[in-house]
């Protein structure tokens, strides 16, 4: 017997056992059984043992004795159909006795080769555990410039003039602000403006409580830039270092960070007495809550936004004190975003337009290195002219210092080439 002989016999052989089984079906079983043979079938015709149109065929013409018994034509097809397919996504081919081109014909089949697992799709990064956006929101508008008359500004005032810094021109580019004052006297005509907007906002817009307050008060701030709108005696949980609130543990000076998408996500409070414990903190909302915040001026903010989507020159600095002097004293025309630990972000990096120019100011040291690198990365593949701790000079190149190292803020402080910087601790 030749070899499409025993094929044919090995065929016909197959279609044999499956029309049995339909026929004893005919008495019960029904669908089940036609399942079972469809799939079995659709396993021949993904070897290349059947055809599909041979195995729907067959199928169709002994289905007909199960529609007797509660199966309609349709729900025939459909179930040939539908399972002559997967069982095609399961070939089953040639017996080795009559499938010459098997390697191992008349031999011991070694171990079948089992697939690899596929990777477990990446779970989306869970967002950052920030502090009610109401909240947030509320305080920010609530916070005083640092030109105000209160104990909290007037703080907030010393520190930035120790640094070189002029409270006038951080406030007018609002820059940062001082907490609201814990008791004091609150502006008459501001507060009947905060009480009526506050109203509109729960009636008319169907605010929550908090909404209502945070929109009421931005809208009071908007009117009334240095009155104080209202006092904090108490702050909410999430302002505080441990159990102690920021007033009582002297971070008094409050910048906001932004999202990506230039919204507000939190406030950055900066120690201004020099009893506390630490520099700068972002609020005790959880781990990574800072993850994706940066500072930014208001050109900058316009570039997170959207803006114009034209190519910009920015300067990217790190830390509290360089971000306020780039913003306000060296480059009070450019945009300047600033970077505290954990913040900057990939999404971050795909809010700058490509053929900018972008200059990243961190300090030259292991954590500035890491800052930078990460900022450096972020930006593969992108058309975006980088460099690390550069300053463009009148021909647009950067400046570099005597050992042709980039130069950046710390270094033109040194080289005096940064008037009012002060000291920048």
């Amino acid at each position: 017997m030749d070899l499409d002989e025993r094929r044919d016999r090995y065929r016909a052989t197959i279609l044999d056992r499956a029309a049995a089984e339909l026929a004893a079906a005919a008495e019960g079983g029904r669908n089940d059984t036609l399942n079972a043979q469809a799939f079995a079938l659709g396993q021949c015709v993904g070897g290349g043992v059947l055809s599909r149109g041979e195995a729907e065929a067959f199928l169709l013409e002994h289905a007909e004795p199960l529609l007797d018994h509660g199966l309609s034509a349709g729900e025939a097809r459909y179930t040939i159909r539908r399972t002559l397919q997967q069982g095609e996504d399961k070939p089953r081919g040639w017996p080795e006795d009559i499938d010459p081109s098997r390697p191992y014909q008349g031999r011991r089949r070694p171990p079948r080769q089992t697939a690899r697992p596929k990777p477990a799709p990446s779970r989306p990064e869970p967002p950052p555990p920030r502090p009610p956006a109401a909240e947030v929101a509320a305080l920010w508008a609530a916070s005083l410039p640092p030109t105000a008359a209160t104990p909290e500004a007037e703080a907030c005032a010393a520190w930035l003039r120790l640094r070189g810094l002029d409270p006038a021109e951080v406030a007018r580019l609002d820059l940062a602000r001082a907490l609201p004052p814990a008791a004091g006297e609150v502006d008459p005509a501001a507060a009947e403006l905060l009480d009526e907007r506050r109203a509109v906002a729960a009636v008319d817009g169907g605010a929550s409580e908090g909404e209502a307050l945070a929109l009421a008060l931005e809208a009071a701030r908007l009117a009334y830039p240095a009155a104080v709108l209202q006092t904090w005696p108490t702050l909410p949980a999430w302002a505080a270092m441990g159990r102690r609130s920021w007033r009582d543990t002297g971070h008094l000076l409050l910048l906001p960070g932004w999202t990506a998408a230039g919204e507000l996500g939190s406030l950055h409070a900066r120690a201004v007495l020099p009893e506390a414990d630490s520099k700068a903190i972002w609020p005790t909302a959880g781990e990574g809550s800072a993850r994706g915040l940066v500072f930014a001026n208001a050109l900058a903010l316009a570039v997170l936004r959207g803006g114009s989507g034209e190519a910009q020159r920015l300067v990217v600095a790190e830390g509290v004190p360089d971000f306020l002097t780039c913003a306000s004293v060296w480059l009070p025309a450019w945009p300047i975003l600033g970077l505290a630990a954990g913040g900057w972000t990939p999404e971050l990096a795909a809010r700058i337009p490509d053929g900018s120019r972008l200059a990243v100011w961190t300090h030259h040291d292991p954590g500035g290195d890491k800052y930078a690198a990460r900022i450096l990365e972020s930006f593969a593949g992108r058309r975006v002219e980088l460099s690390r701790g550069g300053v463009w000079g009148p021909d647009g190149e950067p400046q570099r210092g005597a050992d042709e190292r980039p130069m950046d803020l710390n270094d033109l402080w040194q080289a005096g080439r940064l008037p009012g910087m002060g000291d920048r601790t």
